[in-house]
């Protein structure tokens, strides 16, 4: 058997429980959002850092490539 007012007291704490648990939850989302935006970051910078090597050693392979002559020249 419940006691009396129990069902009374609930109502009134359970906003409470719930609000504060979405507040929780609403946090956590937060933070992993915010990891998610360092990580994507990072591996932006890493991508920018990669492409401008990939460039440097192209550049470096087209002025080592021995200039031939063309046929029929």
């Amino acid at each position: 058997m419940v006691p009396k007012g129990f069902n009374e007291a609930l109502e009134a704490v359970l906003p409470l429980i719930l609000q504060d648990e979405r507040e929780k939850t609403e946090a956590r989302i937060k933070k992993v959002v915010a990891d998610i935006n360092i990580s994507l970051r990072q591996a932006a910078e890493m991508f920018d850092e990669q492409d401008a090597a990939i460039s440097e050693l192209r550049a470096e392979l087209a002025a080592a490539k021995p200039k031939t002559k063309k046929a029929g020249q």
